[in-house]
């Protein structure tokens, strides 16, 4: 999935992963483009099919994956979700947090910064009934959507 959203099927020799600033990206050899290309792996969206067998593709000896994604920026925040939290907790969560507002006694309300759904729908799971999202609904949704692939044993 591109940054506009629209999708496209690739075919890739994989290299290998690298994590950067909190992401996860693919350096492999893109076979349409005939060029070494960076896919962060949270854009990967349906279906992954191998071909061909295993240990069929080699990394050229020559490629550093950490240089390979060094100049990879990860993405600007584009949304801002409202995150219900437990007074006191989710530490993580905060980092980020754009402001804080106290809801009653026991809760209080951030403002975090988002770039991808799926990625704040991640960190947000794993505080459990600690944190709600209470919008936007396209990270609430991405909550479910996780929420029910670890309880189908898939995430």
């Amino acid at each position: 999935r591109a940054a506009d959203g629209t999708t496209e099927d690739r075919e890739v020799e994989p290299w290998g992963l690298v994590s950067r600033r909190g992401w996860w990206y693919l350096v492999a050899f893109d076979v349409a483009r005939q060029a070494e290309r960076v896919f962060r792996l949270s854009r990967v969206v349906g279906d992954v099919e191998v071909v061909g067998p295993a240990g069929a593709v080699t990394r050229p000896a020559n490629l550093d994956l950490a240089t390979a994604v060094a100049g990879v920026q990860p993405p600007a925040p584009t949304g801002t979700a409202q995150v219900r939290v437990r007074a006191g907790s989710c530490a993580g969560l905060r980092r980020e947090v754009r402001s804080a507002t106290p809801v009653g006694d026991d809760w209080e309300e951030l403002q975090v910064p988002y770039a991808d759904p799926a990625r704040l729908a991640g960190t947000v799971a794993q505080y459990g009934p600690d944190a709600v999202v209470v919008g936007p609904e396209e990270v609430r949704d991405a909550v479910v959507r996780h929420l029910t692939g670890v309880a189908e044993g898939g995430a």
